[in-house]
């Protein structure tokens, strides 16, 4: 049995790609060269092929023009059962008068065969048109259900919901929607059992768009939720769709999830480029069938954990519509919030209220693999976290160069302990005072001993 949607990579060049349905995998396009290819082991699964393992991947794969290289497959088993469902949710534009489309995804993200229940709740202003086939309407609750008969590990499905939003909705009107996959007990992670989509009734728009939420200043902790809208407004069906994504270099690649799209897709991930097949999607244009010839993606991303304050994070899609030139969507922007004012004492490494020997010493220790200092500050342009206090020559840096300043400063040898300018003390304007009197330091001595091995 085929394991679907389990990451394989090719190295050098951080080449990625999924398995399909099936648990195939392709790569396109590789240059000549030797490589490795290695699969991301899943929780849960232990793996058996290629041997041995580890480092269980195949090694000096040579890869020549024009040639097609197979079989280099991978096994692996469940070594501990377990149930782990996932449902994602997603939803076209909502205009008045219009039709709006909801995509649920829903997953296998375990490692043994399962059965389901997807439940749409839709918002009480739409109104209910038809969904995907199996689909159970129940207009008092406003709900749609689908009972999923068993399905294997990894795998993945798609349902819709289309749904009209009357002309008298008015502008402004946010219609929530949530999706719940069952059953929740005994799940590894119930916590992706439900999502949520938001949407803004809205007049006139560009179908093909790029949203984002949260909108404008965020934390450096919070995800990100990208939707990618394409419309087919030309005069003939659209067969085969990719829209493609390069994600800005303040976002943690490592943290990208795929989310929910109205039809079934197949993704690639080529440096920070995301590739989303749509193959044989066969999307009318929007003269034939207008509720039918709309699409999007949704995926996920948090932004670098060291990005600093007042970063700028910006996006946008291109949308390849069969062989035409690409429609490239607008661009969305993100601002990490800036923090506030940062209270700490020049010189106060070890975060006592006081700055003398101790925290040389404590200073020290971090530079060699200890504790860090106490007070981090978050002060652009330097990369959080920035400890401050133990910068007390000033250059906005903190390492051994400001410790040979403090014990000069301790002997009498420098006149004050200073600071980062871009990295004030809440409260201090003024050009830096000694924050300690400096004392005589008294004598060191060093004694060494030689043992002679016997």
């Amino acid at each position: 049995m085929g394991l679907p949607y389990w990451e394989v990579n090719v190295n050098p060049g951080n080449y990625i790609a999924y398995t399909d349905q099936l648990g195939n995998y392709l790569f396109n396009n590789i240059p000549e060269g030797t490589y490795t290819v290695s699969e991301v082991l899943q929780t849960n699964w232990t793996q058996t092929c290629p041997v041995p393992i580890p480092p269980g991947e195949y090694q000096n794969v040579v890869v020549t023009a024009g040639q097609f290289v197979s079989g280099k497959d991978f096994g692996n088993y469940a070594s501990s059962p377990t149930v782990d469902l996932a449902c994602y949710v997603g939803g076209g534009p909502a205009r008045p008068g219009f039709y709006k489309s909801y995509g649920i995804t829903y997953q296998n993200n375990g490692n043994v065969p399962s059965e389901a229940t997807v439940v749409l709740t839709l918002p009480a202003d739409v109104v209910f048109i038809y969904c995907s086939p199996g689909g159970v309407y129940n207009a008092g609750a406003g709900t749609v259900t689908w009972n999923i008969n068993t399905f294997p590990p990894g795998w993945t499905d798609w349902l819709t919901v289309t749904v009209l939003i009357p002309a008298s909705v008015p502008l402004g009107t946010t219609l929530t929607s949530s999706a719940r996959i069952l059953p929740e007990i005994g799940d590894a992670n119930p916590a992706d059992n439900l999502a949520s989509e938001t949407q803004t009734v809205t007049g006139s728009y560009d179908p093909n768009e790029k949203l984002v939420s949260p909108e404008g200043v965020i934390q450096r902790t919070d995800m990100l939720t990208y939707q990618i809208n394409f419309q087919n407004v030309g005069t003939d069906t659209a067969f085969n769709i990719i829209v493609r994504d390069t994600l800005d270099p303040n976002l943690d690649i490592s943290t990208f999830t795929s989310g929910a799209s109205i039809h079934p897709y197949t993704y690639a991930i080529t440096g920070r480029e995301i590739s989303w097949i749509f193959p044989d999607i066969n999307l009318p244009d929007s003269i034939v069938n207008e509720a039918a010839s709309h699409g999007f993606v949704k995926f996920t991303a948090f932004p670098m954990p060291g990005v600093p304050a007042g970063t700028f994070i910006e996006n946008r899609a291109s949308i390849f519509f069969d062989f035409n030139p690409p429609v490239i969507t607008n661009t969305v922007s993100n601002q990490i919030a800036s923090p506030p004012p940062c209270a700490y004492i020049p010189g106060d490494i070890n975060s006592n209220g006081q700055a003398n020997g101790i925290d040389v010493t404590y200073g020290v220790s971090y530079l060699k693999g200890g504790n860090a200092p106490r007070d981090s500050c978050d002060c652009p342009p330097m990369a959080f976290p920035f400890y401050a206090s133990m910068d007390v020559n000033g250059n906005c840096a903190a390492n051994g160069i400001d410790i040979t300043y403090f014990v000069s400063y301790l002997k009498g040898q420098q006149p004050a302990l200073l600071y980062c300018q871009d990295c004030p003390p809440a409260g201090r304007a003024s050009p830096p005072m000694p924050t300690v009197m400096p004392t005589k330091s008294p004598e060191m001595k060093i004694k060494a001993k030689i043992n002679r091995l016997e």
